[in-house]
């Protein structure tokens, strides 16, 4: 940051600053429906789960962009070397319609901090998100109970936790066509009583050939794409209990 001139300076803080707005305006409306939900007397009765598809991405490079396709295309299509990944628009349009943009990949890392990496990679910053689930009558919370939770839980987890919250057992056939079998494990035993342990202890991550799996508290990561054009590369090993943001 103290490398910058002024003026990207001016330009990098915009970027976030629409980002931060971004986030505020998904949380003044989340209050918006709690607060009609406890108006109509809804609220304690109501499962909210609130979580995030990945972690921040790179995708806007060094610099970001104002014009998020022409950067984000650019590698995948061959474009000539000079290809502009960025265009000069108002740093004052950024976060309105008509600068479709991306921030800094700086902005990722500290969005993502501690875990390592982004979005699109199989490390912590690629795959670790934040979880909110709330349901004050079907869940309250016991003296001592901070309501924090420590075990794993993957996005496959959540149909079957709320099906299991709400009572109601998965169609086993629609229309004379047999349902295939779920892949989440369900994690509602250890939101009551959270000295339990997790039951899903092993799960397989990949995105555009870059692969991990995790078994327990080991994680086995290939940091780099395998297939055509790319060398096999090598694994690398993580204990997350000792080095949760695989730096060791």
């Amino acid at each position: 940051w103290d490398e910058l001139e002024a003026e990207q300076r001016q330009l990098f803080a915009r970027y976030m600053e629409a980002y931060a707005a971004a986030v505020d305006n998904v949380d003044q409306n989340l209050k918006r429906i709690t607060d009609h939900l406890k108006a109509t007397g809804e609220y304690e009765n109501t499962i909210i789960v609130f979580t995030s598809d990945n972690g921040a991405t790179a995708e806007g490079g060094d610099t970001g962009t104002r014009s998020y396709f022409s950067r984000f295309g650019a590698p995948r299509f061959g474009l000539p070397e000079d290809w502009d990944a960025d265009v000069a628009r108002d740093p004052e349009l950024i976060g309105g319609p008509q600068a479709y943009v991306h921030y800094p990949r700086g902005w990722a890392c500290a969005s993502n901090t501690p875990f390592r990496l982004y979005k699109m990679h199989t490390y912590g910053g690629g795959t670790r998100v934040p979880m909110l689930l709330s349901w004050p009558a079907g869940l309250p919370k016991a003296a001592g109970d901070d309501g924090i939770r420590h075990q794993y839980a993957y996005a496959t987890d959540v149909g079957p936790t709320l099906l299991n919250l709400a009572g109601v057992s998965p169609l086993e056939q629609r229309h004379g066509v047999p349902a295939q079998e779920t892949d989440g494990i369900p994690f509602d035993r250890w939101l009551r009583e959270p000295t339990l342990d997790s039951a899903h202890t092993e799960q397989y991550t990949e995105l555009n050939g870059r692969r991990a799996l995790l078994d327990g508290n080991w994680k086995a990561v290939a940091p780099e794409p395998n297939g055509p054009g790319w060398e096999q590369g090598t694994w690398e090993l993580y204990d997350l209990a000792a080095d949760p943001t695989e730096t060791v």
